[in-house]
C-alpha cells in the first residue's frame, strides 16, 4: 500500500507514521511505503505522477485551508480516495468533506493503527466500488443509446429506418407549415436490384445497399433525412425548400451518383434508380390528408418512373393513382391469362407455370 501523507508538522507527521508501522506490523495493512509532503502544492505535483492508493491530508497546511485543502487534492487524482486527518473536529466540516467525495474523516488524538487501517482499507475499497459503479453505469448507458439507435435505424446500412423516417416525415412537414415553405419526399427504388443480388449474391447485394446510401447521404443537407424502408427501397426527406425545383435538383443529383460504376465482386455494375417526388406547400391539402397522402404520392410517382423507362424522376400528378391502378389490373389479367393458357394444356402442371409467369411478369422493381 502506497500512501501520500500530507502534513506540515513533522511531530504529527511521525506519529501518524508510527501508527501506520505498528498497522503493518500487525498485518491489518499491506507492506508499502509512506511518502510525505508538506504542501497541497507539493502532494499535486506527487500524485500527478500516480501510484499512490490512498492519501491521507492535514486540513490545515501553509497553502491551503480547510475545504479548498480537498478541492485541491481531488482535482489532482479524482479517482484517489482521500482522508482527512486533522486536528479540527468539526462535524458539519466532516460532514461536508464526506458528501463532497472526501472517504472518512479522522481527527488527530483519536486514532488508533487498528482504527487508521481499517479507514485506510475500507476507504479504498469504496473508492474501487465507485469506479466500478461508474464503469458500469456508463456501459449500461452505452448499451442504451446502442439499443436505442438500433430501434431507429437499419441494422445494414445505419439510415434511420421505417420508425424514424415517420417522425422525420412529420418534422418536414410541420417545418414546411411554419415557414410556409415546402417539404419533398422521394421514395427511390433501385432498378435491376434484384437481378445484380441473384446474380452475385446477397453479399454482394448488401454492399451495393451500403454503397447507395453513402451515395445519397452525400447528395442531401445535413438537416435532410436519408431511410431505407425496406429492401432496395429508400426514402429521401427534404424539408423547408424555396421552391419544387430544389427537390428536382436533389433528385436530379441522386441520379447522377447512382450513375457512377459500383465495385461489386471485382468488376463494375451499373446501377439506375426510378424516383417519385411528392412535395408537401403552404397548404396540407397539396400534398394529401396529412403524412399518408405525402407517402402514398410519393409511392405513386415512384410506380411511373419504373414504368415509363426507369433511371429517372417523376413528380406526382393528379391521376396518376388511375393509371397505378390500369397497370395493376394490366398485370393481374397477363397473370390470369398465363393460369389459363397453361390449365388448358394437357399434362402441364398449373402452378408451375403461375410462378414462371410472375417472375416473367412486369414488376415494380
Amino acid at each position: 500500500m502506497r500512501i501520500l501523507l500530507v502534513e506540515d508538522n513533522a511531530g504529527d507527521a511521525r506519529l501518524i507514521e508510527l501508527l501506520l508501522d505498528e498497522a503493518r506490523d500487525a498485518g491489518r495493512i499491506g507492506d508499502g511505503r509512506v511518502e510525505r509532503v508538506s504542501t497541497a502544492r507539493e502532494a499535486a505535483a506527487r500524485l500527478e505522477s500516480g501510484g499512490f492508493d490512498v492519501v491521507l491530508l492535514d486540513l490545515s497546511l501553509p497553502d491551503a485551508q480547510g475545504p479548498e485543502t480537498f478541492r485541491k487534492i481531488r482535482s489532482a487524482a479524482p479517482d484517489l480516495p482521500v482522508l482527512a486527518l486533522t486536528g479540527n473536529d468539526d462535524e458539519k466540516l466532516a460532514h461536508d468533506l464526506v458528501s463532497s467525495g472526501m472517504q472518512d474523516y479522522l481527527v488527530k488524538g483519536q486514532v488508533d493503527a487498528r482504527l487508521l487501517a481499517r479507514a485506510l482499507r475500507y476507504a479504498i475499497e469504496r473508492k474501487r466500488s465507485e469506479k466500478k459503479l461508474r464503469l458500469a453505469v456508463a456501459a449500461l448507458k452505452r448499451i442504451e443509446g446502442q439499443l436505442r439507435h438500433q430501434a431507429h435505424h437499419d441494422a445494414l446500412t445505419g439510415l434511420p429506418n421505417r420508425i424514424l423516417f415517420h417522425d422525420r416525415l412529420e418534422q418536414a412537414r410541420a417545418l414546411a407549415r411554419r415557414n410556409k415553405s415546402f417539404a419533398a419526399l422521394m421514395f427511390l427504388d433501385l432498378d435491376r436490384f434484384k437481378l445484380i443480388n441473384d446474380t452475385l449474391g446477397h453479399i454482394w447485394g448488401d454492399v451495393l445497399l451500403k454503397e447507395t446510401a453513402e451515395r445519397l447521404r452525400g447528395c442531401v443537407r445535413a438537416v435532410d433525412t436519408v431511410a431505407r424502408l425496406g429492401g432496395d427501397e429508400f426514402a429521401i426527406i427534404l424539408g423547408d425548400l424555396a421552391s419544387r425545383d430544389d427537390a428536382a435538383r436533389v433528385a436530379g443529383k441522386i441520379l447522377q451518383a447512382l450513375a457512377r460504376p459500383f465495385r461489386l465482386s471485382g468488376q463494375e455494375v451499373f446501377v439506375t434508380g426510378s424516383i417519385g417526388v411528392a412535395v408537401c406547400g403552404e397548404e396540407p391539402e397539396e400534398c394529401g390528408a396529412g403524412e399518408p397522402g405525402l407517402v402514398e404520392q410519393a409511392d405513386i410517382a415512384m410506380y411511373h418512373a419504373k414504368h415509363s423507362g426507369c433511371n429517372s424522376f417523376h413528380f406526382y400528378a393528379p391521376g396518376m393513382g388511375a393509371t397505378s391502378q390500369q397497370y395493376l389490373a394490366m398485370e393481374a389479367d397477363l397473370r390470369r391469362a398465363l393460369d389459363q393458357e397453361a390449365s388448358d394444356q394437357p399434362g402441364v402442371d398449373g402452378r408451375t407455370v403461375r410462378r414462371r409467369s410472375a417472375a416473367t411478369a412486369p414488376r415494380s422493381s
